[in-house]
């Protein structure tokens, strides 16, 4: 039992390499968009400010495409190698757990073995989203990520002003947001 908690501490500090919020404990609940409407919500996102990622790492010009599948929503993040210059990406699916909280959606990419938690906390459909993850070992430690996303590679200032004030609000740290280089 030893061995194992020290290899979950040796992940949370590895992981926390990475630029994500690692915290003991198990993940907080946040609240979400409300009736969240998929129909509006679906199409192509530009990845404006995140939390670094290890599935994100290198990578610039990040988007995301959802597409309304009925009973699902397709996903296919795309972002360009800095290194490189070549393209990336990667295809999943979202789905809905329980169809009372829309905006609590479980994504899962093709090459991964696990979903994830997807969480619209708040979205005019037009301009913005915001978007929280949070990913649990055991209750014993947690790691949070956030994206600003806007329907353009570009978002105006007034939008990051409000979205820092929700993020503030429901005491979301944002210390760790990073602006994404959209210059593709």
């Amino acid at each position: 039992m030893r061995l194992f908690l020290l290899g979950l501490i040796a992940v949370a500090f590895a992981t926390n390499t990475n630029g994500q919020k690692i915290s003991v404990g198990g993940c907080p609940d946040v609240p979400v968009k409300e009736n969240l409407d998929l129909k509006q919500y679906v199409g192509v996102w530009y990845e404006i400010e995140k939390n670094p990622v290890p599935f994100e790492a290198g990578l610039k010009c990040n988007k995301a495409t959802y597409g309304d599948e009925g009973d699902h929503v397709s996903v296919v993040n795309q972002g360009v190698s800095v290194r490189t210059g070549k393209p990336s990406s990667i295809e999943g699916k979202a789905t809905i757990p329980d169809k009372s909280v829309p905006a609590k959606l479980k994504v899962k990419f093709n090459s991964m073995p696990f979903s994830a938690d997807y969480w619209v906390l708040d979205t005019d459909y037009k301009q913005y989203a915001v978007v929280y993850s949070c990913f649990s070992v055991f209750n014993l430690f947690n790691a949070e990520y956030l994206w600003i996303l806007s329907r353009t590679p570009t978002l105006e200032d007034s939008y990051k002003e409000n979205i820092y004030k929700l993020l503030d609000d429901h005491k979301i740290n944002r210390a760790r947001l990073q602006p994404t280089v959209q210059d593709c």
